[in-house]
């Protein structure tokens, strides 16, 4: 009896450490789940942004039959076009794509980490059926 003993400790003892590896990998993916959600939105927004920009660029260059002169042109169009067109909006869009590229990182990693996993957890799915192979010949 004492190796059925050892053997089903084994076994325990394998179950568990599959358990928590089956864990990581589901913490890894709801981290990659909530990644993408928050990817999407982020795009999303970059999308509107992007749009907002163009909106204003067109509306900023329009000609206008009543406002004309450096009103127009000095108060208006200049400040609007390098202050939000050109720096605002463009510095806006560049974080956005910088933080784009910062989350398709941390979504790879953990993908990459639920991956390397699959090697581990076939192994240790290996072990357990060998063990309950030698349990269940030692009971019968």
């Amino acid at each position: 009896m004492g190796l059925l003993e050892e053997l089903n400790k084994s076994l325990r003892n394998y179950r568990k450490n599959l358990e928590v590896e089956r864990g990581k990998v589901t913490e890894y993916q709801k981290k990659v789940d909530d990644i993408a959600e928050i990817y999407e939105a982020m795009k999303e927004k970059k999308k509107l942004m992007t749009e907002q920009k163009k909106s204003v660029k067109t509306f900023v260059s329009e000609n206008h039959v009543y406002w004309k002169g450096n009103l127009l042109t000095d108060d208006y169009q200049k400040p609007v076009k390098s202050g939000l067109v050109n720096s605002g909006y463009t510095t806006i869009i560049t974080d956005i794509d910088n933080n784009l590229d910062e989350l398709r990182n941390k979504k790879t990693e953990y993908e990459n980490k639920i991956l390397s996993s699959k090697g581990i957890m076939g192994s240790i799915e290996s072990s357990i059926n060998s063990l309950g192979n030698s349990i269940a010949k030692l009971l019968n």
